[in-house]
């Protein structure tokens, strides 16, 4: 897929296995904010682990959009 600057898109794994994504950001940078976020997973999980990747703590989310606003010029639209 290609998104063009603006353009709305998301991403949702609907499986029960974890996903992966190859993705190029341009300009460079903006990759950043998924590294400074993110947390690694390391493959295999067991079923607690596989569980728990579903849990979204409320206080990092707001942490992680605040973050993509103001360093990264990343907007969200519900």
């Amino acid at each position: 897929m290609h998104f063009t600057r603006g353009q709305y898109h998301g991403y949702k794994n609907i499986g029960l296995k974890p996903a992966k994504i190859l993705m190029w950001v341009t300009p460079a940078g903006g990759e950043q904010f998924f590294a400074e976020v993110g947390q690694p997973v390391n493959l295999p999980l067991n079923e607690e682990e596989r569980n728990l990747l579903g849990v979204i703590n409320p206080a990092d989310l707001e942490k992680a959009i605040a973050l993509a606003s103001t360093k990264y010029d990343l907007q969200f639209q519900q």
